[in-house]
């Protein structure tokens, strides 16, 4: 899994805390539950489209749709930087422990 883009979103209230991140595949429950380690998860696999959202306290928020392959992030304001870093980190090490599995 690796991270194709991350833009921002606009909004009536132009709030550039919102992102949409683009993958290069499909977020996959493996991926959801992964990204659980590092925060509080609430993921919904019985909705009609699997619904997650995964909030990392004073970083970001994260949150979309199994198989979809964008999904979105809402950084805390104050902690831009270090949350930004911290998600790319984040995926980044699921790629990792993923090819070491092969």
């Amino acid at each position: 899994m690796k991270i194709v883009r991350i833009r921002p979103l606009e909004d009536c209230l132009d709030d550039s805390n919102t992102k949409e991140v683009l993958f290069d595949h499909p977020v996959d429950r493996t991926f959801i539950l992964y990204l659980g380690e590092a925060g509080e998860l609430q993921y919904f696999p019985n909705f009609a489209r699997p619904f997650f959202r995964l909030d990392v306290p004073d970083l970001f928020v994260f949150k979309g749709v199994e198989g979809n392959l964008t999904s979105r992030i809402i950084f805390n304001q104050s902690q831009k930087d270090q949350a930004l870093f911290r998600f790319v980190s984040l995926v980044e090490s699921y790629s990792l422990r993923t090819i070491k599995q092969i």
